[in-house]
């Protein structure tokens, strides 16, 4: 087998403060023509870091040594030149959080159009077909339809299809996927990984795939590289890194799988939050007098109930309305249907009757990053709600927030640090401790883990079961990934296209679900159907 890229005794380095951190430290592997190389290990191992030296896109502090080989070609010091014709030609990449890779002033087609006129020529007619046939590949529903929309216009899984394309757009010979599947729905993950395996296969194309996620790891890579706090732990052919690891880390990110049960309901628990017949429909206006010609119809009749110390998980592909019901269910947005919270009817509840209602309905959203004010320090962040809500009771806040830190599993000591500088599973925690500092009944969890690796996702869920056990939470938890909602979650409900199509005990939707959309969800999870060439 040919080698497509070779890294030899890779040293990456950045200077603080006049002294020199070293964040990546001797990194060897190659990467054969046609072949699947997964390079794994936690967040802030080096893996990215490593994929973004090979075609020279570091930041200029950045410290580099070592050797990076792509078709015989030494990319360590190359001209600009030979860089820009290997970059999003013969090397592409594909991110994990599209939003922050797509322009948000830009269309979809322009976008899409930029890298193909710049590398294959193509304009007018011809760019807009190849844009239509790259987004109907990568599972775009109506694609000449989604040429005008743009990246906020589009779910999240929607526009990492969209990135995979621009990606894809000129046969690159190397693909170099960064964590490309975290934020996408089971099924989809599925789809996109088949896509990957049957293109690498169709194109003799060889992918370099970076994840936290060791069952995409079994499925798709030829071999693994396990790296670890910058150095490469163990490497060899993916059967043998799973059937007999040898190094301690690589056992326990092994091991990291969501397991076990949540704690039973109460006999006595009382009921938190129902809804009947919820619906959620968004007018579609148009012409000079804005009239409505018809809905987007983003949840139909939707019934639940949560009680005190249980939890509902909700689960369904990007745009079935998970988040929309959540929003609903807090008064976030307008709906049609009956909410009722605490023993209390709350769905014709005026904005500001609803204000003291507030510290008892929290959300913990997916991207800490995007919720978290990069202005505000992390104690700054956690007291925020106590001066709105009034609920020190006459203790000094600062108290509470470092009691809050400890709880959550912060180092008070972090106290007047800023988001930035805390790993994704710390900023996390830190959206958990504002939401708990009030002490509220109901949090809605959306997508809390999704970005997380396996051990500190095993972490938050061990901080989210002790919570509950402690206060009775009535948790609503979106996910679509269900190995988390089974551990979780004591009811489900499954949606598509706004419609509850299932709901019940975890059990019963687990062992024995009665529709073909949730056996298809079921079987995605626990078993990605994608082989390995």
């Amino acid at each position: 087998m040919k080698t497509a890229l070779q890294v030899r005794n890779l040293h990456i380095g950045f200077m603080q403060d006049g002294v020199l951190n070293e964040a990546v430290k001797g990194v060897s592997f190659e990467v054969g023509e046609g072949e699947t190389v997964a390079l794994v290990g936690e967040s802030g191992s080096g893996k990215s870091i490593t994929a973004l030296s090979t075609v020279s896109l570091l930041p200029e502090s950045a410290r580099i040594s070592g050797s990076v080989i792509y078709q015989g070609t030494e990319m360590i010091g190359a001209p600009d030149k030979d860089l820009r014709r290997v970059r999003g030609n013969d090397i592409s990449f594909i991110f994990q959080e599209p939003m922050t890779s797509l322009n948000p002033l830009h269309t979809i087609e322009k976008q899409l159009v930029e890298g193909i006129a710049l590398h294959q020529g193509l304009t007018g007619k011809a760019a807009r077909d190849r844009v239509v046939e790259l987004l109907e590949k990568v599972g775009i529903p109506d694609p000449r339809g989604r040429l005008d929309a743009y990246p906020h216009q589009l779910s999240g899984g929607q526009r990492q299809r969209v990135m995979i394309a621009m990606a894809l757009a000129n046969g690159p010979e190397l693909l170099i996927a960064d964590e490309p599947t975290t934020a996408l729905d089971v099924t989809i993950q599925a789809q996109i990984l088949e896509l990957l395996s049957e293109l690498k296969k169709s194109e003799n194309m060889s992918l370099l795939f970076i994840t936290h996620d060791l069952g995409i790891v079994r499925k798709i890579a030829d071999r693994v590289v396990v790296m670890r706090n910058g150095e490469v732990v163990e490497t060899g052919p993916t059967a043998e890194i799973f059937d007999a690891p040898k190094h301690p880390y690589t056992k326990q990110l092994l091991d990291a799988e969501p397991a076990g049960r949540p704690e039973p309901v109460l006999s006595d628990a009382k009921p938190l939050i129902k809804t009947t017949d919820l619906r959620i429909w968004f007018p579609i206006h148009k012409g000079f007098l804005k009239r409505t010609v018809g809905h987007i119809k983003a949840v139909n009749q939707a019934s639940l109930s949560v009680r005190s110390g249980e939890t509902l998980g909700i689960v369904g592909e990007s745009g079935s309305g998970k988040t929309t019901l959540a929003l609903a269910i807090m008064r976030l947005i307008q709906s049609q249907g009956h909410i009722e919270f605490d023993g209390r009817a709350i769905d014709s509840l005026k904005n500001r009757d609803m204000t003291p209602l507030r510290r008892d309905m929290q959300i913990v959203f997916q991207d800490p990053f995007g919720s978290l004010s990069p202005r505000m320090t992390a104690g700054q962040i956690i007291a925020e709600g106590l001066a709105i809500h009034d609920v020190a009771q006459g203790r000094a806040p600062l108290d509470l927030v470092k009691e809050m830190m400890l709880e959550t599993g912060l180092d008070p000591a972090t106290i007047d640090r800023y988001p930035h500088e805390f790993s994704g599973g710390q900023r996390q925690r830190i959206a958990i401790a504002r939401a708990m500092i009030l002490r509220p009944k109901l949090v809605v969890l959306d997508e809390p883990t999704s970005a997380l690796d396996r051990t500190v996702q095993q972490q938050i869920i061990a901080l989210l079961r002790d919570l509950q056990k402690k206060y009775q939470l009535g948790y609503l938890f979106i996910s679509h990934d269900l190995k988390v909602v089974r551990t979780l979650s004591h009811k489900v409900i499954v949606m598509k296209n706004g419609d509850v199509v299932e709901a019940g005990t975890s059990d019963q939707i687990f062992e024995n679900p009665t529709t073909e959309y949730t056996r298809a969800l079921i079987a995605a999870a626990l078993d990605l159907n994608v082989t390995s060439a």
